[in-house]
């Protein structure tokens, strides 16, 4: 184990992939280093958990974290990112910064652990919405009927 948070990140979203389809870590791992689209899905979303859980505790004023577009589809590849849609009070620089080198050291760990993945891949595609924005087009999206999105509960 390490104390950076990208390679925590990984490897807590590995073991929950791994607990939640009932299946040794090692094998969890090996079938995204083959490029299982199925497991990429599902991993991306125990990723979004493990994000999830970090922004709560880093930044308090994260409102809202929601999942969108291809990952909520059961297939991913290794190359597909993860989406999240941020909702909170306004983001300063500092924050933006700070979840830049967040999304830096978790793609980082990821192109360790999966291997096969382009050196300037970032896993993460952030989109931070503030708050006081209500007609942002991320908020009007995520109360479109039509919109494959999943609200991650507080």
């Amino acid at each position: 184990m390490t104390n950076d948070v990208g390679h925590l990140i990984i490897e807590a979203s590995l073991i929950a992939l791994s607990a939640r389809e009932r299946i040794p870590l090692r094998e969890a791992a090996q079938r995204l280093r083959d490029g299982d689209p199925y497991l990429h899905a599902e991993y991306r979303l125990a990723l979004a958990w493990a994000v999830h859980h970090h922004l709560r505790k880093a930044h308090p004023g994260i409102e809202e974290v929601y999942v969108i577009g291809s990952t909520l589809e059961d297939r991913a590849r290794r190359t597909s990112d993860l989406d999240l849609v941020i909702l909170g009070a306004a983001f300063n620089e500092t924050d933006e910064d700070a979840l830049c080198e967040m999304n830096r050291s978790i793609s980082e760990a990821y192109r360790q652990t999966v291997g096969g993945v382009p050196p300037d891949f970032e896993l993460l595609d952030l989109h931070l919405v503030p708050s006081e924005l209500g007609d942002h087009p991320y908020r009007r999206m995520l109360s479109g009927s039509n919109a494959a999105t999943y609200r991650l509960p507080t």
